[in-house]
């Protein structure tokens, strides 16, 4: 018995001091591009691209692989769930298309002895089920963005190394450089290679890029380029560096805006705390009408005032005058091309029948009888204008209590005046798709015709097949409908 307990003894020993079989080693990275440190295995090859540090688990170039982002200090994340729910899975949604599976909503997670929140999209490659959990570290010398993508169901040597770099994550001096093209915002950013050289009314000083400098405040343009997204179709974005020696807590305005002598619409900053140097800030000069974007797209010259106040009374500290020359911009594209809207036909002279009740404002009831499934409270729905003047879109849904195996839905539309189209006509349509409980995922798309016509269109579901336990159906008379106006 002694003997035993000697060797079980000695065996511990050894294998604390040498480790064991499948404890890997690991090495002390350092990427250079965005100043931080991290531990990852001691074989694993990297790449740098697109403002991310990838590690690969396993072979070079190929999943599984963990991704590490550090983004600059004038690009912290207001909200990280909503960028993760909102944002980051449009943009899956969008790279993806129809082989987009789902989404794990974001939660926290306890990972490398930190509280992050993340998020888990899952996509098909032919057969293959891959799995991206995407987790958000939000620190003071700039957010941390970490990312792991595997096969479904061989992800623990992935996520060893995802916990490793999280845990080891450190950095030198904040990078708050801001100018790369990063995802945060869901906007497009082109950076300028020159930010141009700007004409003001009043400056004092002879830097050929200082917007305003005076009564303590200081604003220095350092780049401006398109900044574009589904909010801001064509927008001219100003980096900035402020200066706040006014005493004062102060807000920025952008007044009297134009680009090519056409107005637009200046968004400035707030908020801006006494004694502040070299602030990052921003403003942006925004298309909204046809002539404008027109401008935006093709910028030579903007020309605006910036006024700066008293953020306590609103009292007025200092404005200045500026010409700012755009020509450094090559033109480029809207995103997305703005169409006309429609204009609705004459109201039909027979009496339109009264527009049907819509259940939106109580996302958040179960159905009738369909208690498993309904719609995401977010009220999602994804469509597409198609040649033939036919309507392709699709809708999400979530899978509340079990996992799902298809579902039919049914869809009508009404026009301007509230009537019901194609003669009172109800489409349905089912998707075999697997959901698995709690993860939201999007119907398959369906095509109806006379896009131009319709207002508003209405979807509920009919029937719900489980992979374990009964089936649901409600009554046509029953089917709960919610409503997505088109225009």
């Amino acid at each position: 018995m002694k003997r035993c307990l000697f060797l079980i003894l000695l065996t511990a020993l050894f294998l604390s001091v040498v480790g064991t079989g499948s404890a890997a080693a690991s090495r002390q990275f350092h990427c250079n591009e965005q100043d931080f440190t991290i531990q990852i295995p001691e074989n694993a090859a990297t790449s740098f691209k697109s403002n991310t540090l990838t590690v690969y688990v396993e072979n070079d170039g190929y999943i599984p692989y963990v991704m590490i982002t550090r983004r600059p200090l004038d690009m912290k994340l207001s909200n990280p769930t909503n960028y993760l729910n909102n944002v980051y899975r449009e943009h899956m949604e969008n790279q993806y298309g129809d082989n987009m599976i789902g989404t794990n909503p974001a939660k926290k997670y306890e990972m490398g002895r930190k509280t992050l929140v993340g998020a888990r999209y899952m996509y098909k490659v032919q057969n293959t089920k891959v799995c991206l959990l995407r987790l958000i570290e939000v620190r003071d010398d700039g957010d941390v963005e970490y990312a792991a993508k595997y096969i479904d169901g061989d992800d623990a040597a992935t996520m060893d190394v995802l916990e490793n770099v999280i845990r080891s994550y450190s950095t030198g001096t904040a990078d708050d450089a801001g100018t790369d093209t990063i995802l945060g915002g869901g906007e497009d950013i082109i950076p300028s290679k020159s930010s141009g050289s700007a004409k003001t009314g009043t400056s004092t000083s002879s830097n050929k890029n200082i917007l305003l400098d005076s009564n303590g405040v200081t604003i220095e343009l350092v780049s401006s380029y398109p900044f574009t997204s589904a909010n801001f179709v064509a927008t001219i974005r100003l980096d900035l560096l402020v200066t706040n020696k006014s005493g004062k807590k102060i807000d920025m305005t952008v007044d009297n805006a134009k680009i090519n002598g056409v107005p637009v619409y200046g968004i400035g900053a707030f908020n801006l705390e006494n004694g502040l140097e070299s602030k990052k800030e921003f403003f942006l000069l925004k298309a909204e009408t046809d002539a404008a974007i027109r401008e935006a797209c093709n910028p030579k010259e903007a020309t605006f005032t910036i006024t700066v106040k008293d953020d306590a009374n609103y009292s007025q500290i200092t404005s200045n005058s500026v010409t700012l020359p755009l020509n450094h911009i090559a033109a480029f594209t809207p995103y997305p091309a703005k169409e006309a809207t429609p204009k609705p036909t004459a109201k039909p002279t027979a009496k339109p029948t009264a527009k049907p009740s819509s259940s939106s404002s109580s996302s958040r009831r179960s159905f009738y009888g369909i208690t498993s499934m309904g719609f995401s409270d977010r009220l999602w729905a994804n469509w597409d204008k198609k040649p033939g003047d036919l309507l392709k879109i699709r809708f999400e849904v979530l899978a509340k209590t079990r996992q799902v195996k298809s579902f039919e839905m049914v869809l009508y539309a009404v026009d301007d005046w509230g009537d019901r189209m194609y003669g009172g006509r109800t489409y349905t349509w089912v998707t075999n798709r697997q959901i698995a409980r709690s993860v939201t995922a999007y119907s398959d798309y369906i095509e109806i015709p006379e896009r131009s016509k319709i207002k508003t269109i209405y979807c509920g579901i009919k029937r719900v097949t489980f992979t374990e336990g009964p089936d649901e159906e409600v009554s046509d008379e029953d089917i709960e409908f919610y409503h997505w106006d088109l225009r």
